[in-house]
């Protein structure tokens, strides 16, 4: 495996006015022999309260089956150090992040309850898993704790998400036919037991969204927020249908609300030229008054579309509503291309919305700031 596949892992530190940041690597994956490290770290980052960061790669870890690792990053008086903490062999491949109680909150994970995970693979069924890494003394105790029998939990950047109550919830992204567009899952957190809230692309022409990506979030009513990649009713339905999936659409936001009743959001490209963007693979956030944040890709290297949007959803009026934030390419806006990934908040005062960008037509990407 050569080592123009692994990327890495980086800090940023803003000066003391927040004009300019000051950037650190931490990590170059496939640094050990055979990439025994892993390669292609995905996901996000977790931390935990003595501030030791923990993540994924999909790929790496083994030659003859590199389905990635999960690995563990510690600080010391020389820089970090990767230990890897995983190797995924025929238990599947990891694409999304770790979970844990209390993450919601923003809480550090506190080293000693269960992290958690899905795979796309493996399993009982050949169709991934929900793991569980539990500390024990001198290293962690993998287990697989559910093993999907359909649809597989989906190959983006998806972590569970579990709130106070322990309850899990998740998305698969099912596959390139209307009879699996993905679901929308809750899982027991006692038994483990799952059930499907909802299955996408089951309306006429996948009006409620099809194959789901991007983290899932609630607000603090319990309301459930997440996004799909096509789907939904736009203006670009015949070339969004031309990715080569047999869905109609540039995809959806939905909610799945406490009373359990799936509604749309927003559809995609609804208006003319997709100028409220398309192809929202990051999910949303949600912050304290219950707007929605996110970002939507474009993909200008299928249309021309555009470059991607930041943009924001807020309910007003019994019925929500989108503002474009930032639309990249614009340049009294923002530099870059291509914000395939989700946002975070600053949660320190700021209110800032931060992402990357992966790059178009010469553009290596980039770390983006925008004013909340």
């Amino acid at each position: 495996m050569a080592n123009t596949t692994a990327a890495w892992r980086f800090r940023l530190v803003p000066n003391g006015d927040r004009t300019k940041w000051t950037y650190y690597d931490i990590h170059n994956f496939c640094a050990s022999k055979n990439c025994s490290d892993g390669a292609l770290p995905t996901s996000e980052l977790i931390i935990d309260s003595a501030g030791n960061l923990y993540g994924t790669t999909s790929t790496g870890g083994t030659t003859t089956a590199p389905l990635g690792v999960v690995y563990k990053l510690t600080r010391g008086a020389n820089g970090w150090t990767l230990s890897v903490i995983h190797t995924f062999k025929n238990d599947g491949a990891v694409y999304s992040g770790l979970s844990y109680v209390g993450q919601h909150t923003g809480a550090p994970w506190n080293q000693v309850s269960p992290l958690l995970g899905v795979t796309t693979q493996g399993g009982k069924y050949g169709k991934g898993t929900i793991f569980e890494l539990t500390p024990n003394g001198s290293g962690f105790t993998y287990k697989i704790i559910h093993s999907f029998k359909t649809s597989s939990p989906a190959a983006f950047d998806n972590p569970l998400y579990i709130d106070s109550s322990g309850k899990m919830y998740g998305l698969t992204s099912g596959n390139s036919n209307v009879d699996d567009a993905g679901t929308l899952y809750e899982v027991d957190g006692g038994t483990f037991q799952v059930t499907i809230l909802h299955g996408f692309c089951k309306l006429l022409n996948c009006t409620d969204g099809a194959v789901p990506a991007g983290p899932l979030t609630k607000d603090h009513s319990g309301n459930i927020f997440g996004t799909t990649v096509l789907g939904g009713v736009g203006n670009g339905e015949s070339l969004c249908a031309s990715t080569g999936f047999y869905f109609n659409g540039c995809g959806v936001a939905f909610e799945y609300s406490v009373q359990k009743k799936f509604s749309i959001v927003h559809n995609f490209c609804s208006l003319i030229y997709c100028g409220d963007g398309a192809f929202p693979y990051g999910g949303v956030i949600v912050d304290t008054s219950g707007t929605l944040y996110g970002t939507a890709s474009d993909r200008p290297d299928l249309f021309t579309f555009g470059y991607g949007k930041v943009f924001s959803l807020s309910y007003t009026q019994n019925q929500w509503s989108e503002t474009v934030l930032c639309e990249f390419g614009d340049p009294n806006c923002i530099d870059g291309a291509g914000p395939s990934g989700g946002l975070t908040m600053d949660g320190s005062g700021y209110l800032n919305l931060f992402g990357t960008t992966y790059g178009w037509q010469g553009s290596p990407g980039n770390v983006f700031e925008i004013p909340h």
